[in-house]
């Protein structure tokens, strides 16, 4: 049995309801609502059961900041996969984290960007979460546009992903499907090059 296949033990299984539970909280109420007093109860535990698995509300909202992106990062990966040539790729990359952020998952990166300035571990976990997705990139942007340097595929794919950033916001503007065209369009060209 593979690492990912392996049942969960009791205490993992109950740190995964607490992350679940957190997560409904952050995104359904805000970040204000967000204490670990409330989360405890609706877990139906003591405040410090639950400082067993998260000591702090920072290491919480870690978890939870962790879990999503690698749900993102698990959906990307799997979405791009499928895609046999490398513009289908991008498409599905700008249409899958377009799609995501629009939502709760969106709440969550938004929340993640404004506790990178406020603390440090949270600006590390912002440069890792983006590193990872940078790195989703790199092989499609060498398929795009073979024979690049690293350092400019790096710079590519920020760019790409800062285009997808800001398009949550900007997608109330006009038809979804046509803003994700043009989103799509643009990451295209900036894959090649251009």
């Amino acid at each position: 049995m593979s690492e990912s296949t392996k049942p969960l033990s009791k205490g993992e299984r109950r740190r995964a309801d607490i992350i679940h539970i957190a997560r409904t909280v952050l995104t359904s109420e805000g970040y204000e609502a967000f204490a670990l007093r409330d989360i405890a109860a609706r877990a139906d535990m003591k405040l410090g059961n639950l400082q067993y698995y998260f000591p702090s509300k920072d290491s919480l909202l870690e978890a939870i900041i962790r879990a999503e992106a690698m749900e993102d990062l698990k959906l990307l990966v799997g979405e791009i996969e499928e895609a046999c040539e490398p513009q289908a790729q991008i498409a599905c990359f700008c249409e899958t984290i377009i799609t995501r952020w629009r939502g709760d998952s969106g709440r969550i990166f938004t929340l993640m960007s404004f506790l990178a300035n406020e603390k440090p571990v949270f600006a590390e976990i912002y440069q890792q979460v983006y590193k990872n997705f940078y790195d989703a990139l790199m092989p499609i942007l060498n398929g795009i546009d073979p024979g690049q340097k690293p350092a400019d595929y790096s710079r590519r794919a920020m760019l790409i992903t800062a285009l997808i950033d800001g398009a949550p916001a900007q997608v109330t503007q006009g038809k979804l499907k046509t803003f994700l065209k043009d989103v799509t369009e643009h990451a295209i060209l900036i894959a090649g090059g251009g």
